[in-house]
């Protein structure tokens, strides 16, 4: 399994999350990335290691979301197109809630305006 979750990494220009669970990854902090799925992946990635080079990454995968896909409040496969899909997992994704057990950490998303915030939870 993990290797497959490498392979996605790299294919979508997150980097190298390690050879397995625990190792240090070598991501690409300046990804062009702007998928949201990437977003869930490196959340869960993030709760199951702690690594908080994953929860970074997520925050500029969102950003990424925003900048090139979120046009005039909607959100859109990219600012040419005059279109918008209001079932698109794109809003879901940068918006994306974890739900904390009491006395344990994990990451949360939420969407203020246009400026993605991700934070941990205590």
């Amino acid at each position: 399994m993990w290797d497959t979750a490498r392979s996605i990494a790299k294919g979508n220009g997150l980097g190298d999350i390690g050879e397995s669970p625990g190792a240090a990854p070598g991501l690409n902090p300046s990804t062009g990335c702007d998928e949201p799925e990437m977003i869930f992946g490196l959340l869960d990635l993030y709760e199951k290691t702690g690594e908080r080079a994953y929860l970074d990454l997520a925050t500029r995968v969102g950003r990424n979301i925003l900048g090139n896909r979120f046009d005039k409040g909607f959100f859109v496969e990219n600012k040419r197109l005059l279109y918008a899909r209001f079932d698109a997992v794109r809003a879901p994704g940068v918006a994306a809630r974890r739900r904390c057990d009491p006395g344990q950490a994990c990451a949360g998303a939420a969407l203020h305006g246009e400026l993605l915030v991700l934070r941990e939870r205590v």
